[in-house]
């Protein structure tokens, strides 16, 4: 049998598993568990958009999927690969492509509507507000579309491929070479987080505080009204791996191969 290489769980209570490379298994809460394998690989988590399992795959082929019976409403190709998990947003589900392409889909039909992207370089659309936004690309710009399309450049960004971005309600989070780099939702361009460190392997945040863990096994805490400054700092005894996860008051982070939890 294929083993379990990724697991999670969208919205508050479908859980869904990712078998081998390319089978999708989803446990709706109250119906009976679905699966369903893809032509392209799975490595991408999916996300739940009014009852619909919005999943993309690594040929570069999204699906809209009933979540309760996995039945197939649409599938859109977006011609080529994913730059990031499918995020949903009120302009519809953000992706971007390695071929530089950036959409909002609708997930009531599939429709993709192009976002504003520099067709070359790494990017990401992250949901902001009642709309998104669109960092990186070849002119490496911030470019925030709201809830009427209309389009503001704020500042520039180059965000790393290989680490998640965070968002929030209040802005979003993600990393560069020179560390973490934050936006608020009413701010004229992105603040650079010099609290964090440098070498991040993921970045959270919860009440008005950010948190991050490096390489070298340091976990910091930085208050958005001073993101130069790390509020507290505490090694883990091994290097950081993914994102810390809050908790009530506690904060879980994997580092060298177990669990450490420290009081927020």
């Amino acid at each position: 049998p294929n083993p379990v290489r990724r697991a999670g769980t969208v919205g508050t209570d479908y859980e869904w598993r990712i078998f081998g490379q390319r089978t999708l298994a989803v446990l709706p809460p109250g119906n009976k568990p679905w699966e369903l394998s893809f032509l392209g690989r799975l490595d991408r988590t999916p996300c739940l958009v009014g009852g619909l399992v919005v999943l993309v795959d690594e040929l570069g082929t999204v699906y809209g999927l009933d979540g309760n019976t996995g039945r197939q409403r649409w599938r859109r190709p977006l011609g080529s690969a994913p730059n990031q998990d499918p995020m949903p947003s009120d302009l519809g589900v953000l992706i971007t492509t390695v071929a530089g392409g950036a959409v909002a889909i609708d997930p009531e039909n599939g429709e993709a509507r192009q976002l504003p992207v520099d067709a070359r370089g790494f990017s990401l659309a992250l949901p902001f507000g009642h709309g998104a936004v669109v960092l990186g690309g070849g002119a490496e710009h911030v470019r925030v579309v709201d809830g009427e399309w209309n389009v503001t450049t704020r500042g520039t960004a180059a965000p790393r491929s290989d680490m998640a971005p965070w968002d929030s309600h209040e802005g979003v989070a993600w990393a560069e070479e020179d560390g973490v780099h934050w936006l608020d939702l009413q701010a004229p361009e992105p603040v650079h987080v010099s609290g964090l460190g440098v070498r991040v392997t993921g970045v959270t945040g919860r009440d008005g505080e950010l948190y991050a863990g490096t390489v070298d096994g340091i976990v910091r805490c930085v208050g958005l009204d001073d993101p130069t400054t790390a509020r507290w700092l505490t090694p883990v005894g091994g290097s950081v791996t993914g994102a810390p996860i809050p908790l009530a008051d506690q904060l879980f982070v994997l580092a060298g191969g177990g669990l450490v939890v420290i009081n927020r």
